[in-house]
């Protein structure tokens, strides 16, 4: 044999042989090398910054870019430990009948490079081939309707993709032959078999897991306002991950010990074998459980959230806007309310039958925070319990829906959003109000504003303009000024051409004045902006949920054909005994078992700790009907576990084959 052809093709024979191990990982590796060159692919393709919300669609892609980069190194790097843990007993044989450390190595080398020359080629062929269909997929999700045609290479994807799994493949053959060097040939020989011994049950590591566990959940549960959330979201995400692996390694232990006390239970047969077996090994078990359980978190999570978004859309359109077009007018005070309704007069006559179902009124709207039962004027916003207020003269009320309301000074009708109920008086800055009552409903204002607690405060003329120069007064120390808002409303069903028309007129009205318009906006552009950034999470979503959920699934796999192969001798002994194979794989049925759905339970179980945090971030994002979310999330939920349950069935079956072997 040509020598310099012995080692790869040696490589070439120990892959085919070890087929069981390293097919499902080199299908890993070419789809996670697929998905990495896709998604830098569209985040780079020319037409991109030609979409509306181009800015927010290519940071939700560059954000896609990073997550795949990293995931990638992390999980090829921990699937490669399930590899050489099999393979430990092999090289240990090659160098027991004399191969040294560096033939070895040199097959190791071939191994690695013919693994990469495989997934790389096949990953980034199939990328290429898939990568229009995923782009359409993409302008689909995020609505855009001119799609270009033609095909098309991305070489800057193509560089970094071979640059990033080049790296890593590399750096995998380094931290393989490290473990080969200092390995000892009996260590690799017995290296398969080395199983753990009997843990001792961890109560310090058991309280810790209880406590990060509590502390995520309580973290999750008390939050008000997305404010809130968004300040405590990764906080609450990392105790739950701590109590998570803690609780696997240490409560799982405990618990089956538990089991093993009571006779009635563990002294039968299927119980018997399931629980000695996985307490035996149990600190292996619980890590791999563990990952299980937080991957599968996290797919419920991105998908549940990513498709409450994208169903939610047009519904949180409809809360942002009253009519098609609405601009927003900055008043120093209340004497400039008339030059501004001259103007709006001018811009209406401009656009003649164009303005139609007008709606406008004017308001005082501040930040605030809740000192000693008072709200204080806030510089700015914090993650602080912060009130939003709406504060409208009772003039514009009555105007806007047709209502009479009698007030006196200091006294005041509230409207909220979310927000408790105020006691009956209340102060303001230094002003004592008297609530007269609350208003049900009211018709003609927005809900933009969802992120805190929201007041829409109904006062007299004057108590507004008081409250102002108060605030004012206030902002002066912040170098601020505090203004009151003209918002001016045209259009429930205007066309888009005819918004075009006005949105001119207003323009051209408004401008060279002595006040700001803070802006002019229409629903037609903000659909567009909505859909490409909801569309843009919606696709990540399915993009990462789908890798997430291949790396469940391999897991998942490697954990039980490395259990079943531990297992061989095990159950051998057991047939020899006289066990039948029906109690055999009814003790297998039972272990895997426990071992696939306690993971997906608890995964469930922080899905429902997490709801109302989630739910928070959510509205933060446009996200208004809470049913949205809670019907996305029963879907998800009911669509994983459809998935969960055919990779048990499949996995019980390769498993017991395994054993069978024995």
């Amino acid at each position: 044999m040509n020598k310099c052809m012995f080692y790869p093709k040696l490589a070439w024979i120990n892959i085919k042989k070890n087929g069981k191990i390293y097919i499902p990982y080199i299908l890993t590796c070419i789809g996670t090398i697929l998905m990495f060159y896709n998604i830098g692919a569209i985040a780079g393709n020319d037409g991109i910054r030609e979409l509306h919300g181009a800015l927010i669609v290519q940071s939700v892609l560059g954000l896609g870019i990073v997550v795949i980069a990293l995931f990638a190194v992390i999980f090829l790097f921990y699937t490669n430990s399930f590899l050489m843990k099999r393979r430990k007993k092999e090289i240990g044989l090659y160098n027991v009948l004399g191969m040294g450390k560096r033939h070895i190595a040199k097959m190791m080398f071939c191994e690695t490079m013919i693994i990469a020359l495989i997934s790389l080629t096949v990953g980034i062929l199939f990328g290429i081939a898939m990568n229009k269909l995923l782009f359409l997929v993409f302008l689909k999700l995020i609505g855009e309707t001119n799609i270009p045609f033609g095909f098309e290479v991305s070489i800057p994807a193509l560089q970094y993709t071979l640059l990033l799994f080049g790296f890593i493949f590399f750096c995998i053959l380094i931290s393989n032959l490290w473990r080969i060097r200092l390995s000892h040939p009996i260590e690799l020989l017995h290296g398969d078999q080395a199983g753990e011994r009997e843990p001792k049950t961890k109560w310090i590591m058991t309280v810790i897991g209880v406590g990060t566990l509590a502390v995520g959940y309580y973290l999750a549960l008390r939050v008000q306002g997305p404010m809130d959330a968004i300040g405590l979201f990764f906080v609450a995400v990392i105790c739950v991950i701590i109590g998570t692996y803690a609780l696997f390694t240490a409560g799982s232990i405990a618990f089956l010990k538990l089991l093993r006390k009571n006779k009635g239970y563990y002294y039968k047969t299927n119980h018997f074998v399931s629980v000695s077996s996985m307490i035996y090994r149990m600190k292996q078990n619980a890590v791999g459980l563990a990952n299980i359980c937080i991957l599968s978190t996290m797919v419920l999570v991105m998908l549940s959230s990513t498709v409450s978004l994208y169903v939610g859309m047009q519904e949180a359109l409809e809360s942002r806007f009253l009519r098609k077009i609405q601009t927003e007018i900055i008043m120093d005070d209340l004497s400039q309310k008339e030059l501004i309704a001259r103007d709006i007069k001018q811009a209406e006559e401009e656009a003649g039958d164009k303005v139609q179902d007008m709606v406008s009124y004017y308001y005082l709207e501040e930040y605030m925070v809740k000192k000693d039962d008072a709200f204080q004027y806030q510089a700015e916003m914090t993650m602080d319990k912060t009130y939003y207020m709406v504060f409208i003269p009772v003039s514009q009320y009555e105007r806007i829906e047709g209502k009479q309301l009698t007030l006196d000074h200091e006294e005041i009708y509230y409207y909220t959003k979310g927000g408790k109920k105020l006691d009956s008086n209340i102060q303001i800055m230094d002003m004592s109000m008297k609530v007269e009552g609350e208003i049900e409903q009211i018709q003609n204002t927005t809900s933009s504003i969802v992120v805190y607690d929201s007041y829409f405060i109904i006062a007299n003329d004057n108590v507004i303009e008081q409250l102002r120069q108060k605030m004012d007064a206030a902002a002066r120390k912040e170098e601020k000024h505090r203004t009151i808002s003209y918002t001016y409303y045209v259009g429930a069903n205007a066309a888009e051409e005819d918004v075009e028309i006005v949105k001119h007129c207003w323009g051209n009205s408004l401008e060279d004045n002595n006040y700001k318009v803070r802006y002019v906006e229409n629903s037609y552009e903000t659909s567009r902006e909505l859909q490409g950034m909801y569309g843009g999470f919606f696709f990540l979503g399915l993009f990462l949920g789908s890798l997430f959920l291949m790396a469940t699934v391999l897991i998942i796999y490697y954990k039980q054909i490395s259990e079943g192969y531990e297992d061989q001798k095990r159950f051998e002994i057991m047939k020899k005994v006289g066990m039948s194979r029906k109690e055999i794989k009814s003790a297998i049925g039972s272990q895997v078992l426990i071992v696939f759905f306690l993971p997906l339970v608890t995964a469930c179980i922080h899905i429902a700790g997490a709801f109302k945090m989630i739910s928070k971030l959510l509205m933060a994002l446009g996200l208004v009907n809470i049913s949205v979310f809670i019907g996305s999330t029963i879907f998800v939920v009911a669509v994983f576990a459809i998935i969960y349950a055919i990779v048990y069935i499949w996995t019980a079956r390769e498993y017991y084959k395994i054993v069978q072997t024995a």
